[in-house]
């Protein structure tokens, strides 16, 4: 549940970023880089060929609602959450959204970018992570994972929990989804086509959630389906 109330929301487009003011105020535009730096709800929609969003570590409750968002990078994550951030992320209603980066964001590539983070969705150390909402995402995973969610940091545990969600992840040079600790994939429907995994958890992954449905998941290419050290499948 959240309200868009109050909220901020921007507009990307390949020369800028435009900002209707809301009732937060946690943000710094530079460019085609958007950084978020305290909590509050943001919207973000348009079309950018090299652009991207940061929620700079250490920033709890934020809300960021993808309003038609269609955004490349062509050197890091085209979205990127910060160590020990908490961050829900939602897919507004009757949208379809798009995030797509470049073999660049490949750190084992030879034309790898300084700022390569392995995956177009990049969820840091110690970062809760919330994928949800009625509408679509769609991930093109042009240099390595479509999300990568990491490992605890200064003892916060990390999350990556994907609710109600349409996820489309074509990823064909490694996992479509890589998590480090936590992964809960409790509803919504994932079509995946996967180079390497296409859902994969070093520690702990749970595919629905004791008295739901669960999700629907479609797997057209992988090498693994589902791995993880402890598999919980409701």
């Amino acid at each position: 549940a959240y309200s868009l109330e109050g909220a901020t929301a921007f507009t990307f487009t390949d020369s800028g970023i435009t900002a209707a003011e809301g009732d937060y105020d946690g943000y710094k535009i530079e460019g085609t880089a958007l950084t978020i730096n305290a909590s509050g709800t943001y919207v973000v929609s348009g079309s950018c060929a090299d652009g991207s969003i940061k929620i700079k570590a250490e920033t709890e409750d934020v809300v960021l609602v993808l309003n038609g968002l269609t955004l490349t990078n062509t050197t890091t994550a085209p979205i990127v959450c910060g160590k020990s951030t908490g961050v829900t992320l939602v897919a507004q209603t009757g949208t379809e959204n798009t995030l797509t980066d470049t073999e660049a964001n490949n750190k084992d590539n030879e034309n790898a970018s300084e700022d390569a983070e392995n995956a177009v969705l990049k969820c840091k150390d110690g970062s809760q992570v919330v994928l949800c909402g009625t509408g679509t995402l769609n991930i093109h995973a042009v240099g390595k994972n479509g999300i990568k969610s990491g490992t605890e940091n200064d003892g916060r545990e990390a999350s990556l929990t994907i609710r109600e969600l349409t996820l489309n992840i074509d990823a064909p040079v490694n996992d479509a989804i890589n998590a480090e600790q936590t992964l809960n994939v409790e509803s919504g429907t994932l079509n995946i086509s996967a180079g390497d995994d296409a859902v994969h958890c070093d520690y702990t992954l749970n595919i629905g959630a004791e008295g739901t449905a669960g999700p629907v998941i479609n797997i057209s290419a992988c090498y693994e389906g589902l791995e993880g050290a402890t598999l919980s499948i409701y």
